[in-house]
This record gives C-alpha cells, structure tokens and sequence, in this order.
C-alpha cells in the first residue's frame, strides 16, 4: 500500500545516501533556470524572477517545518526548485541591467558623431567603435550607448 506524500517518498533512501553529492546539481539547476527564461518568447515582468524564488523558498521553509520526520526529500526537491527560480531570476536581472536601445532597422545615409573608443582591422575592413554617438534624426533616448560601424573597402 502506498502512503501519503508527505509521509512516503519512493527514492528517499538512494536519495539520501548520494546527500553529499547534492551541491554538484547546483549549477545545473541554476541553468536549467537561465534556459527557461532565454526560451520564452515574451518578456516577463521584472518582479516575476525575485518573487518566484521567495515563494519556492518559503514553501520549502515550511514543508521542512512540518516533514522534519520524515526526512529531506521534499524539502530538497522545493530547494531544486528554488535554485531554478534563481537561474531564471539573475538572467531576467542581467537582461534589465544591460537594456538599451538597438538600432533594429537600416536608417539609411546620416550623419553619425561620438567619440572614437575603438579601431579594429579585418581582412575584408575596419570597424570602429563610437561612445555617446548621437545620429541626425533620432532621438537621444533611442541612440544606443556605443555603435560600431563597420568600413569596408580598399
């Protein structure tokens, strides 16, 4: 006969002997995370990331509080959980932190101006690097913060 959940968990003793060897799923967890947020085809709302983690972690909290008996199957499976949440939630941050305008679509011939912060030569060019460009004919809030503009030619 099969207990309840909270009470009975199948793999609980192969589970518990390989305890020492949880930490190493970390890093996996955490990326499982990350590739959850970069496969979604929407942006979600900045606060989504953090809120999933808090919640996943006082949920662990208190399945921990109330199977201490039990043992630390489920308590560790919330944890997984949680760590997952936190992949998606720092890669949700990065994107935040590092967001800023991109030039989507050719503007066409125009005159372009910035300071020059980087020269790199390739066999078929040149690309320079440009901080605080400003463009003729767009506003200041949609320029990006550097351009590269690529020079081909002889």
């Amino acid at each position: 006969m099969v207990k309840s959940f909270p009470g009975y968990w199948p793999p609980q003793k192969p589970f518990s002997e390989e305890r020492d060897r949880w930490v190493l799923w970390l890093p996996v967890l955490f990326g499982i995370g990350i590739s959850i947020y970069f496969e979604l085809k929407i942006e979600p709302p900045l606060w989504m990331g953090p809120l999933a983690v808090v919640m996943v972690a006082l949920t662990g909290y208190a399945v921990n509080l109330i199977n201490r008996d039990h043992g630390s199957g489920p308590a560790a499976l919330l944890i997984a959980v949680a760590v997952i949440a936190a992949g998606f939630g720092v890669a949700q941050w990065r994107t935040a932190a590092v967001n800023a305008p991109i030039l989507i679509e050719r503007i066409g011939p125009t005159a372009v101006t910035g300071r020059v912060s980087k020269v790199e030569t390739f066999p078929s060019g040149s690309r320079i690097t440009l901080e605080r460009p400003r463009i003729a004919g767009l506003l200041p809030n949609k320029v990006p913060e550097k351009i590269r503009i690529r020079l081909r030619g002889e």
